[in-house]
């Protein structure tokens, strides 16, 4: 007998293809999301069996068909003063600040996890300002992903732009100095966090000038 087994983008399920089975024996498939991604639904002979991570067919007497279907963790991913960039949407969500664009730096993302699309740095929301993403689940955690990059040649040096950042109210960052931490221009940083959504479903991110503005490059919002 045959087990049609398939999947979508953003993971695996092995084996797959076109499975061969001799009647009355057994087959066992495993399903794998691919980093960012969960299993979304596995469906068995046209029946959803959620979000399994493998199923056996077992006594095999006829032919089967299994698909896992993916979908990406990642809730929010924002262009902080620019435009849409890839997955990266438009500029939103945000309370306040101001936006700035550089043409005159080159952007250097070596030893970022995962960082955006290099254009993305070139823009920045700045200034005292909060974004708050909404329709999340309520005291569920998600992973924040804030990215900076000093980009104005104004600030070419240490002490120039200081600030402070919360998430739901907890300072994350204090006297933060992008140029401090990476002794350049357009050299990318990300720093990442854990938070639970509060009570109504929302993370709130604010920026807190000390000297010259706070800013910000690009946000990320994903499930854990």
């Amino acid at each position: 007998y045959i087990i049609a087994a398939s999947a979508s983008e953003g993971g695996t399920i092995s084996p797959s293809g076109n499975v061969e089975v001799w009647a009355g024996l057994s087959q066992k498939f495993t399903i794998t999301p691919s980093a960012g991604y969960e299993i979304s639904d596995v469906i068995i002979d046209g029946v959803s069996y959620g979000s399994i991570t493998s199923y056996t067919f077992s006594s095999l007497s006829t032919n089967h068909t299994i698909s896992a279907v993916f979908s990406s963790k990642v809730v929010y991913q924002i262009n902080c003063g620019g435009g849409q960039s890839s997955t990266y949407a438009p500029d939103q969500y945000y309370n306040a600040g101001s936006t700035y664009s550089a043409t005159d730096v080159s952007i250097n993302t070596s030893g970022a996890t995962n960082p955006a699309p290099q254009d993305v740095y070139l823009t920045e929301r700045y200034g005292n300002l909060t974004y708050t993403f909404p329709d999340l689940v309520p005291e569920t955690p998600y992973k924040v992903r804030l990215h900076f990059a000093e980009i104005y040649s104004g600030n070419n040096g240490t002490g120039a732009r200081v600030f402070n950042v919360y998430i739901n109210g907890t300072k994350v960052l204090s006297n933060y100095d992008i140029y401090a931490e990476t002794h350049s221009l357009g050299k990318v940083v990300i720093k990442d966090y854990i938070f639970a959504a509060n009570a109504s479903g929302q993370i709130a991110i604010q920026l807190e000038t000390i000297s010259d503005n706070a800013k910000i490059s690009a946000i990320e919002i994903i499930k854990q």
